[in-house]
């Protein structure tokens, strides 16, 4: 969803990261095994696609022309699918999500922000039919994910656009919008957005936590 100002005075907003920081999942690679979870063909493809000798390739790959192939191809599978059937498999899978894997610490932080009315988004380079639903259960209506292509109704396969990488670019926008900017995340290359607002939290499992305290020192740190 690409907006940013609908109301005359914005003053502060707090954006989420979604994948490992609100919910335990990558969730694009775990939506696909869902969604071809009665597949032999695409299991047999995906075990190959994440097997050691091809992740150190995807790995040399991606250093090399910062392109994430992997990805890629994996999302290539849904070409020729309906956007009907993709639409109703995300509801199922969303529904696991919130049941299974929230990571409810953060969840809470989340809450609690809507209860004091600010502003709260999503930015997420996942599939932009999962990050929807999830906003949906949120009842959010800022968020940006990478666009999956349609056309008439049936899934080209193809990423229209991505914010791999391009978080920082998003947020820069929001800044310009809003006076306090709130980030959270778990991700590492999030740190490129740390001095892009004005609290920049992190989200970390203990054996990460060094990793952060080192980079962050006067930030929060939330354990999940």
């Amino acid at each position: 969803m690409d907006y940013l100002r609908e109301e005359s005075e914005l003053s502060h907003m707090t954006l989420f990261d979604v994948c490992g920081t609100l919910f335990y999942s990558n969730t694009t690679f775990d939506f696909l095994a869902f969604y071809y979870r009665r597949s032999s063909g695409y299991q047999r493809k995906i075990k190959w696609l994440t097997s050691l000798p091809a992740k150190i390739f995807f790995k040399v790959f991606y250093r090399l022309t910062h392109f994430d192939l992997l990805r890629y191809l994996a999302v290539y599978s849904l070409r020729g699918e309906k956007e009907v059937d993709i639409r109703q498999e995300v509801k199922s899978f969303v529904d696991i999500l919130f049941q299974r894997h929230a990571v409810q610490p953060i969840i809470g932080v989340l809450q609690q922000t809507q209860e004091q009315r600010l502003h709260v988004g999503l930015i997420s380079a996942s599939l932009d039919i999962i990050i929807e639903e999830i906003a949906k259960r949120f009842n959010i209506k800022y968020w940006h994910a990478s666009q999956l292509g349609f056309d008439k109704g049936i899934c080209t396969g193809k990423i229209e656009v991505d914010l791999y990488g391009r978080k920082d670019k998003l947020v820069r926008r929001y800044a310009a919008e809003f006076a306090d900017m709130v980030f959270i995340t778990d991700n590492f290359n999030d740190l490129a957005i740390r001095n892009l607002v004005n609290d920049f939290r992190a989200v970390s499992f203990p054996k990460d936590r060094h990793f952060w305290e080192k980079r962050l020192s006067n930030n929060v740190i939330y354990e999940k």
